[in-house]
């Protein structure tokens, strides 16, 4: 099934193990995507992260022209309180009017053993992935999905990760291959995507000695 959509828009939220953020990083670094909009108001915290060596926004836009759709990227690399979310809210309704996208992809992660999705696609069925048909929806998307839920076609992707407070780079490596193949499906795309950073990042965690742990004796 592949639908030939023009202009596509991926969605990169902070999620449990900073998954979707690392997802969306991974793209920023990937070939064609390009900075067009860097976001500074007085509803988002006081925070800049630095990447190369350039302090940024942590509330970014992007944009890749290199494939037969354009492709826009929102990258969040901060948990948004629910007052931040409205402000995000009416920011991606606003590139999705301007840039007229015909589909939204969300990249995130849930606490489980298997991938989710939500979409209002109702013909998609994605193997290996439960369709989460009952449930509750917080943060971010639980203004944005209800929104565009009769507007324009999406699809969640929620990669499964049991990080509790820690960065899970396996699951943002996972995620990126699963969403590329699903790319590939429904856009007809080979999406090529740079996840050497996280592989490294990966590998240096797996190399890194383990501390040792001492018997506490009677202190425990």
């Amino acid at each position: 099934m592949v639908r030939r959509n023009k202009n596509i828009l991926i969605v990169a939220l902070y999620s449990n193990g900073l998954v979707g953020s690392l997802a969306g990083l991974s793209l920023v670094y990937s070939p064609g995507f390009e900075l067009i909009e860097q976001k500074f108001s007085k509803h988002l915290p006081p925070v800049a992260v630095v990447h190369q060596s350039r302090p940024l926004s942590p509330l970014r836009l992007y944009k890749n022209t290199l494939y037969d759709v354009k492709i826009y990227l929102v990258i969040s690399e901060i948990s948004l309180s629910m007052a931040v979310s409205v402000y995000l809210y009416k920011y991606i309704m606003n590139i999705i009017k301007q840039y007229k996208i015909d589909m939204v992809f969300f990249l995130s992660s849930i606490n489980d053993v298997e991938y989710n999705y939500i979409t209002n696609i109702q013909d998609l069925k994605l193997d290996n992935m439960k369709r989460i048909n009952e449930g509750a929806i917080g943060g971010p998307m639980a203004i944005l999905l209800p929104n565009l839920h009769d507007r324009i076609p999406y699809l969640v992707i929620f990669a499964p990760t049991t990080a509790k407070g820690n960065v899970d780079v396996p699951a943002a490596i996972s995620l990126l291959g699963r969403f590329r193949e699903i790319t590939n499906i429904l856009l007809g795309i080979d999406l090529e995507i740079n996840t050497n950073t996280l592989q490294e990042h990966q590998e240096r965690s797996q190399n890194d000695p383990k501390p040792e742990i001492k018997d506490p004796g009677i202190y425990r």
